[in-house]
């Protein structure tokens, strides 16, 4: 499946999501459970938030990792080589 077709499908699935939760919102007839459910969408939202930080960061530390892993390979082969000239 192409790019193209992954965000178009993406965007038709957030579209349908989107009505669902527009659906719901006009569904509720008690200001007390429309706040409620405001409060648990909220919840979800700083949940996600947090999980793509948290993911951000441990990438961050790979890279971090790596790059130094290539530095001191870079540094060994560079001894190395010339440890082994006459």
């Amino acid at each position: 499946m192409s790019n193209i077709n992954l965000i178009n499908v993406a965007q038709t699935l957030n579209e349908a999501e989107t009505g669902s939760e527009v659906r719901k919102v006009n569904a509720f007839t008690h200001i007390g459970r429309l706040k409620e459910f405001t409060i648990e969408k909220i919840n979800y939202l700083e949940v996600i938030r947090e999980r793509f930080s948290e993911n951000a960061m441990i990438r961050i530390v790979v890279i971090a990792a790596l790059v130094v892993i290539q530095i001191v390979l870079y540094m060994m082969k560079r001894n190395s080589s010339a440890s082994s000239r006459p």
